[in-house]
């Protein structure tokens, strides 16, 4: 429309209207609109932009979040085993669920402070609040890391007290097998 609008202008100004000089001051002037509206256009789009990568980069972080809370939860456990052959399978199935857990997690959240880092770095205009999530990730993925060492170490302590326990019965069950056949 504006190129048809100024196609139409330029005809009356080299037939040279006699409001030729009205017609092009006009023209110039929805022109100068036009392009300001584009400026707006661009800017605004920019910003929808960093909005929806801002929304996403939420999304993920919540989401790995929610799966931190998750796995507190199994690494949170006070289950200590009833014998050593229970506390032996705990401590197998911990381990596994570490071992999966810091493989996936790190993976995770090393995407995800990479995608914080991304949008720091291009300015993005939430920098400040991408930089307080990042610091709660971490934060987070930095104390499930911790107590799942430390639920390794009760459950190692725990598989100690109960192979002791063990080995005093088998040893009192030895002893008791001597005094019989003494």
């Amino acid at each position: 429309t504006i190129r048809a609008l100024a196609a139409k202008a330029h005809r009356f100004i080299e037939e040279q209207s006699p409001l030729s000089d009205q017609i092009g001051l006009r023209q110039s002037q929805i022109e100068k609109l036009y392009a300001g509206l584009q400026d707006l256009s661009k800017e605004r789009r920019k910003r929808l932009d960093e909005t929806l990568e801002l929304y996403a980069l939420h999304r993920e972080i919540d989401d790995l979040l929610q799966w931190i809370a998750d796995k507190e939860v199994v690494a949170g456990s006070q289950e200590n085993g009833q014998d050593y052959e229970h506390v032996q399978m705990l401590l197998e199935r911990f381990q596994q669920f570490a071992r999966d857990t810091e493989n996936i997690g790190s993976e995770r959240v090393a995407n995800a402070n990479d995608g914080c880092d991304a949008l720091i770095a291009n300015g993005h205009t939430d920098a400040p609040t991408i930089a307080l999530w990042k610091d709660s990730l971490n934060e987070a993925w930095e104390n499930l890391l911790e107590l799942m060492d430390t639920r390794a170490q009760i459950l190692e302590q725990s598989r100690l007290l109960h192979k002791f326990f063990h080995d005093c019965r088998d040893c009192l069950s030895r002893i008791m097998e001597k005094t019989h056949a003494i």
